[in-house]
């Protein structure tokens, strides 16, 4: 994994994320519906680990919503590397300071309180 700036400006930053594994790759014709909803390869070699096809679906729906950006390289036996760019907003100085205050103020048990945790 490999974490990077992609670019800034005064009041935001790109982070570019890059995931490279050395499986089995993709199929071009695969790499052009794989984030499609239930889209799944349909190679015999992973059968045994076969999930629900949801997974690219949903982390393209997020990068999306959050103003992203997700490509991908694969190729058939050699491995996947996607890249993902997401834009982060850098606070003022006064909102870190608002943010500090507040966080003074909480108890450390409360912290997720109200907060809701996808856990995979």
């Amino acid at each position: 994994m490999e974490i990077s700036v992609a670019g800034q400006t005064d009041d935001a930053v790109m982070i570019t994320t890059v995931i490279s594994d050395t499986g089995p790759g993709m199929t071009p014709e695969f790499q052009k519906i794989m984030y499609e909803p239930f889209s799944q390869s349909h190679d015999n070699t992973m059968a045994s680990n076969a999930g629900s096809g949801l997974g690219l679906a949903i982390v393209k729906k997020l990068v999306d919503l959050m103003g992203g950006t997700i490509t991908c390289h694969s190729v058939l036996g050699e491995g996947t590397t996607f890249k993902v760019a997401l834009p982060h907003q850098i606070p003022s100085p006064d909102e870190v300071t608002d943010y500090m205050r507040s966080r003074n103020n909480e108890r450390p048990d409360s912290i997720l309180n109200g907060k809701h945790v996808l856990i995979l």
